[in-house]
């Protein structure tokens, strides 16, 4: 894990990685950010939907029970 994160965690979508880092606050909101290999997609089957969510949620709860509160999710 890096030093100015929180938490970083990575987890397979289909033939790709999502890498997701929630970075140490500095004074501000916590921004959770998405790193894809080898490039982002433009689109997601449904198969791969379920995997993204399943691993993103996953995350969410994480980072949720690492800073002891809630967590508002809006994805772009």
């Amino acid at each position: 894990m890096s030093e100015s994160a929180l938490l970083v965690r990575s987890f397979r979508v289909g033939k790709r990685i999502c890498t997701m880092t929630l970075p140490n606050p500095a004074g501000g909101a916590l921004v959770l950010s998405a790193e894809w290999v080898p490039d982002m997609p433009k689109r997601l089957t449904k198969k791969e939907w379920r995997q993204y969510r399943a691993g993103r949620d996953s995350v969410i709860a994480e980072a949720a029970a690492l800073i002891g509160g809630g967590i508002a999710m809006v994805e772009l």
